[in-house]
């Protein structure tokens, strides 16, 4: 589950020339923007480090798939452990997919949900929020996860235990696995080992669509 980092930020600059500056003309203030995040965070990805922190930034699947859509080339040709979803920048591709889960661990009071993505993976499923002491979330909400994608440290992370669901951050503490998570402004730290991990790929809110049932 861990990554090459060097080898994947090697791969983002070179298509970030390639493609992004050379063939897209792109400014980093501009792919900052579609990315959604600010220019020194996207200039601190291509280089891996936050001078001002005087660490490395971790990259996660999330920035390296919308990477890949910005500038035109497969999750896969910059880490070869992506599978090559969500790749298609315009258009979108309305799906009723099954809503399996509360976060809760109580039965999820949806049985479908409709989701827009400009892909959407065969098996992905979604999750209710159905609570509200999760912070960075919100009840109504639903967790929108993909099964076939791996997962690597620093990506948002579903893990499944039982009757018990836990959202957050999947992390190498202390020789073990971990998803960390906070509830009421306090962190936790839960162990993955006796649990399926699932890649998160969206929180999408509450859609004026009704539920309909998954077939």
């Amino acid at each position: 589950m861990q990554r090459d980092y060097d080898a994947i930020r090697k791969k983002l600059n070179y298509y970030w020339e390639l493609k992004g500056k050379g063939e897209k003309g792109l400014t980093q203030q501009k792919a900052a923007k579609i990315l959604g995040i600010s220019q020194p965070a996207f200039s601190y990805y291509l280089s891996g480090r936050n001078p001002s922190a005087k660490k490395s930034m971790a990259l996660n699947t999330d920035i390296i798939r919308k990477f890949a859509a910005m500038v035109g080339c497969k999750p896969s040709d910059i880490d070869s452990d992506l599978t090559d979803v969500n790749t298609v920048v315009s258009g979108l591709t309305k799906a009723w997919v099954p809503v399996k889960y509360a976060l809760s661990g109580m039965e999820s009071t949806m049985k479908s949900l409709a989701v827009n993505f400009p892909a959407v993976p065969k098996d992905c499923f979604a999750i209710e929020v159905d609570v509200e002491n999760y912070d960075g979330l919100k009840k109504g909400q639903h967790i929108i996860c993909d099964p076939a994608s791996k997962v690597h440290e620093h990506d948002y992370v579903i893990v499944i235990k039982d009757n018990e669901v836990f959202y957050g951050l999947l992390r190498y503490l202390s020789a073990q696995w971990v998803v960390t998570y906070s509830l009421n402004g306090k962190t936790f730290n839960e162990p993955t080992d006796t649990g399926v991990v699932h890649y998160v790929m969206a929180i999408q809110n509450k859609m004026n669509d009704k539920s309909m049932p998954f077939k």
